[in-house]
């Protein structure tokens, strides 16, 4: 991870508008990526962009991890629904599930720091 983070900063001297940061919906990379992503706001001149990656989480995890970056001061979210891996049945308490019938109650008040 730090070999990851001494190139984004070595990359900070060119000033991009914005740094994208993504995972694999299944992996277990999420919470180094969350981390990775808060760390880029706090230490960085960088704006970082995380890809938020809906499936295979509920909606409250959803909301912890929007309340997390906004803490951050991380407002720009690139959401996608994502596929889910092979073979995987998306549960009826997916936030995709929510999405795809529409049923998702607002996370509003729930971002709110």
């Amino acid at each position: 991870m730090e070999s990851l983070y001494d190139t984004i900063r070595e990359l900070e001297a060119y000033q991009p508008h914005f740094v994208s940061v993504t995972y694999g919906a299944g992996g277990s990379m999420r919470e180094l990526t969350h981390d990775l992503v808060v760390r880029i706001k706090q230490t960085t001149s960088l704006d970082p962009v995380p890809h938020l990656t809906c499936v295979c989480h509920k909606q409250s995890e959803i909301a912890d991890i929007l309340v997390r970056y906004a803490r951050a001061g991380v407002s720009n979210i690139l959401s996608l629904g994502g596929d889910a891996p092979k073979g995987l049945q998306i549960p009826r308490e997916s936030i995709v599930w929510g999405f795809i019938h529409g049923i998702s109650p607002p996370l509003g008040p729930a971002l709110r720091p």
